[in-house]
């Protein structure tokens, strides 16, 4: 991973302690339910939303995540680990729009293009301890 400051155009490359999740809805998970966030009282005044349930992909733990029930769009996702690892993440999304315009943007900097992960930073981290973090 990379911890990106752009107000001096620097970069640390750091290893992280697990593998990326990627967030998907996939054959191994259970429809829990569907219920409408806001109002169902009028037309378009709630959201439609499925609740789906199941284990990570590495196993290490448990997942709720609720989707729109048109176009699959995230909303919020809980997830579990098991105690070895510790620790409950809960995502939430707003504002959210359909499609990235330019996919580039998900690209590290180009000041980022030569950075070494230093011999005081090869200690993984977990990316919830980034949030933590006291600059």
């Amino acid at each position: 991973m990379y911890e990106i400051h752009e107000h001096n155009r620097t970069c640390k490359k750091k290893p992280l302690k697990v593998d990326f999740q990627p967030m998907a809805i996939t054959k191994e998970t259970t429809l829990v339910g569907q219920f409408v966030l806001g109002s169902s009282s009028g037309p378009r005044d709630g959201l439609l939303l499925n609740s789906w349930a199941g284990d990570l992909p590495d196993k290490t733990g448990e997942h709720v995540s609720s989707v729109t029930e048109f176009g699959c769009i995230p909303v919020i996702s809980v997830s579990t680990l098991s105690s070895c690892i510790g620790g409950d993440q809960v995502s939430s999304f707003l504002d959210n729009i359909k499609g990235i315009t330019d996919p580039s943007q998900l690209n590290p900097p180009d000041f980022c293009r030569d950075a070494e992960t230093k011999d005081s930073e090869k200690e993984p981290t977990d990316f919830l301890s980034l949030f933590l973090t006291k600059k």
